[in-house]
């Protein structure tokens, strides 16, 4: 149970981010949504923090293959992951 001084102290970030089940939101709608198109980017709709899910601009870095590659790669080494063992993947 928390306190009334607790309950205060969180109500500004309150305005500013959304529970869990809402957060979830725009990934739900980008795997279930018949019309999203692959390669689109789903986020809240009120400053990127709170909100319905709208689709956003995709930032260039986030499209550089260079990066996601060396980010599957860090991936793969940090987890252990042999790539080649995974079923039906192939690079």
């Amino acid at each position: 149970m928390q306190t009334t001084g607790a309950r205060l102290s969180a109500a500004p970030a309150a305005l500013l981010v959304q529970g869990k089940h809402a957060g979830a939101w725009p990934a739900v709608r980008a795997v279930l949504d018949p019309a999203v198109l692959g390669g689109q980017l789903w986020g809240p709709r009120i400053f990127g923090l709170r909100g319905e899910p709208r689709c956003e601009s995709v930032w260039n870095h986030l499209t550089d293959a260079s990066v996601a590659a060396r980010l599957w790669d860090a991936s793969c080494d940090l987890t252990s992951v042999d790539p080649g063992a995974l079923p039906g993947y192939c690079r």
